[in-house]
């Protein structure tokens, strides 16, 4: 366990050095993972041989972090292991460098915490910040992944665990309102989203937090989706 441990330091500190990675945000990490990608192909020679180890120890640690588990190193490579799955992510990763593809990489991904986490319910009050920044967190990825009925799924679990709480941060709530608005307006459930939307600007505002740095998207997809409703009004 200390070495998966070293080698998934190393992997955090050699990315952020080398590329100014961040795998600070679980949310994030598809999406740095992506970026990661793109600069190893760049590398002279192709230097995907170089990241293997340390990519599959911090991949398993964020994985377990997410869906629960354990990791273990084994004579494969490192395993996570769920009650209802068990899955090589040296394997996973191999292949991903050796094809060049992080999307082999998302789907897999995504197949073992739709497995490790599927049947989770949203834990009952007193509500629990981590759980909330978990739960929204795994909605990004799906969301991110183009897993619109899964994302949409956490995210009401997200905000199940938000709203239970008696001191909810408006930094949580705003952005788990306009995730799931995001999805329902994507679905064409525009009737739905548009009131999330309009919640979530609402919560800024009283949270006096104008300049969060979504805050004009957000507002922006709040008009194109009263638009897509028919509400010319609100619209404009």
């Amino acid at each position: 366990m200390k070495k998966l441990n070293s080698a998934c330091r190393e992997f955090i500190a050699r990315a952020q050095k080398k590329y100014e990675i961040d795998f600070s945000e679980d949310a994030l990490v598809l999406e740095q993972l992506s970026r990661l990608f793109e600069k190893i192909k760049s590398e002279p020679g192709n230097g995907a041989g170089n990241w293997g180890q340390g990519m599959s120890a911090f991949l398993a640690s964020w994985l377990v972090r997410l869906g629960g588990g354990t990791t273990r190193e084994t004579e494969l490579g490192v395993v996570v292991k769920t009650a209802v799955s068990e899955s090589n992510v040296s394997d996973w990763v191999a292949k991903s460098l050796r094809h060049g593809s992080v999307e082999l990489l998302q789907d897999k991904v995504a197949v073992h915490l739709l497995a490790a986490t599927g049947a989770e319910e949203a834990p009952p009050a007193p509500a629990d910040h981590e759980q909330a920044a978990r739960l929204l967190a795994l909605a990004h990825i799906f969301h991110d992944l183009g897993r619109l009925l899964h994302a949409e799924q956490y995210y009401v679990k997200a905000l199940s665990v938000i709203e239970a709480s008696s001191d909810a941060d408006p930094l949580q709530l705003a952005p788990a309102l306009a995730g799931l608005a995001e999805c329902r307006h994507s679905l064409g459930k525009f009737a739905e989203a548009s009131p999330l939307y309009a919640q979530a600007v609402e919560t800024l505002e009283k949270a006096g937090a104008p300049a969060y740095p979504d805050r004009m998207d957000l507002l922006m997809a709040y008009a194109q989706c009263c638009y897509d409703n028919g509400d010319f009004a609100e619209a404009a």
